[in-house]
């Protein structure tokens, strides 16, 4: 997963590795777990968005 400047994956690259993750068929624990921790960062980062526009 590529980093933002400040060591942060981008909401996007989140986005779509979660998408890659979720399109297999059959899940690991390791996959059930990096499919909720992705989950969410994208729920964090679409919360940190929504904050930034009231503003």
């Amino acid at each position: 997963m590529k980093e933002s400047s400040n060591g942060v994956p981008a909401r996007n690259d989140i986005q779509n590795q979660l998408k890659i993750l979720t399109e297999r068929k059959a899940y690991t624990v390791e996959g059930k777990v990096s499919i909720a921790d992705l989950e969410k960062a994208h729920s964090f980062f679409g919360k940190i968005e929504s904050t930034e526009t009231g503003l």
